[in-house]
């Protein structure tokens, strides 16, 4: 079972997802900030993918990349933000992917089922 950790400040947003992908399958691990994000990546040696926010209070997801990246450079990492798709991509041009939370949920399981297969995603652009 492939295990995801979805690092994000907000708990709403955080039970919200953690239900869908359950119901999909897979196995999370939570963490409302980058403290707990990074303990439980320590933790939990077989994280397959991190579902990581960047706007977070204290520290940041672009910190927390950093941080992952030292940790294990080959870790999948999904950017997962209010902020749209470009925006990301310039606070985090290496990441895996990138969900923008006003995408439907459909294209959040389409990326995650296809970073977890090992194929990279294909651009989706969210309709304005």
């Amino acid at each position: 079972m492939n295990r995801i950790l979805i690092i994000d400040d907000e708990i709403g947003v955080i039970r919200y997802y953690k239900k869908l992908l359950e119901s999909e399958g897979y196995s999370v691990l939570t963490a409302k900030n980058a403290s707990e994000g990074t303990m439980a990546m320590i933790k939990a040696k077989d994280v397959d993918l991190i579902m990581l926010d960047i706007n977070m209070p204290e520290v940041d997801g672009v910190y927390m990349w950093d941080v992952i990246q030292e940790y294990n450079d080959q870790l999948k990492v999904l950017i997962f933000s209010v902020r749209n798709i470009e925006e990301q991509k310039r606070y985090l041009p290496f990441a895996t992917d990138y969900f923008d939370k006003s995408q439907s949920v459909e294209i959040l399981l389409d990326k995650v089922s296809r970073l977890l297969g090992n194929k990279k995603s294909e651009t989706i652009r969210a309709s304005s």
